[in-house]
């Protein structure tokens, strides 16, 4: 697979530049941060990336583009006419989250609406939180409240009254508690051939790898088998699952081994569903926050929400 893309759209045109998949995922996703913060220094310290790093990304972005991709002073930066076609071609990279969200826990929870009732705007950063909520229907449907899935552009202009998100530190307007830390490891379905010992790095990287169609999970398997962010891994699916619970179901059918945080896979592995692949685990220095917005209208109501969360982390535990 190439690193370079075909020749963009001339600077001139209407049309929208749709992301190639020839651009290692990581700079989109980090090209997203820069253009909603309007900032490098913002956008790196959110991502928990150095900013020289992220400075370095947005070159190299902007080198296989072959035109800038922002103008203006540091902290006040605007796309130019090629970043922002860059921009309304490149999917939210948590919108797909957020669907899956309200596809998974929607039907059970459609009963009508009366119009004075609260809305809790959520924003879940994490594939597979809404699956462990599943169990927990009933209680979420007795909270009194309708759940607002929220996609990350959409909470900018509407801050989430919950939010569930991965990185370092809290977030200042919210009470935040930690709920587990990054531990990703790799598994597969329980009768899928794995060696005594577990794959090592170089035998997993020629197994089929399944990935999610989320930017960061491909990042997420190059972390975990420490290699370089642009290398392209040989056995890497080419068709991405669209969502975590359809993610799960090929690995229980022994399509290929998976990666991911620990606690999501941890009531499979522990029903003997799927198995540990390889011995290699990987920690890193960051936390899943849960996020209760101080000043929301309807903090009691998020507050019961996140109870409900912690509940079901409390309840599957770790690996």
């Amino acid at each position: 697979m190439s690193n370079h893309l075909s020749q963009p759209a001339p600077l001139g045109s209407n049309h929208r530049v749709d992301a190639p998949r020839s651009i290692p995922p990581h700079l989109l996703v980090s090209f997203l941060g820069v253009a909603q913060h309007k900032s490098m220094s913002h956008a790196a310290t959110v991502q928990c990336l150095p900013q020289s790093q992220m400075t370095q990304q947005m070159a190299r972005l902007e080198g296989l583009l072959g035109a800038p991709l922002f103008q203006g002073a540091p902290g006040k930066l605007t796309l130019t006419e090629l970043g922002q076609r860059l921009y309304d071609g490149v999917k939210d990279p948590l919108r797909d989250i957020q669907l899956g969200a309200a596809a998974l826990m929607g039907p059970a929870m459609d009963a009508p609406i009366a119009s004075d009732v609260p809305r809790i705007n959520i924003s879940l950063q994490i594939w597979g939180l809404a699956g462990l909520l599943q169990p927990y229907l009933n209680e979420l449907r007795g909270l009194g409240a309708e759940l607002n899935f929220v996609t990350s552009q959409e909470a900018q202009n509407t801050p989430p009254d919950v939010l569930c998100y991965l990185g370092k530190s809290a977030l200042p307007g919210y009470e935040c508690d930690a709920l587990f830390g990054e531990e990703v490891i790799a598994v597969c379905g329980n009768r899928y051939p794995v060696p005594k010992d577990g794959f090592d790095t170089k035998s997993l990287m020629a197994e089929p790898l399944l990935s999610l169609a989320h930017p960061d999970h491909t990042q997420d398997w190059q972390g975990f088998l420490g290699i370089d962010p642009d290398t392209v891994l040989p056995g890497i699916d080419k068709a991405p699952y669209r969502s975590f619970s359809t993610y799960l179901k090929a690995l229980r059918a022994g399509r290929g081994v998976g990666v991911g945080l620990a606690p999501l896979f941890a009531a499979d592995v522990k029903a003997g569903v799927l198995q540990v692949a390889s011995q290699r685990r990987v920690w890193r220095n960051r936390s899943v926050f849960l996020a209760i917005a101080d000043g929301s209208p309807n903090k009691r109501y998020a507050e019961d929400f996140g109870n409900i969360l912690q509940q079901a982390f409390l309840e599957i535990g770790n690996i």
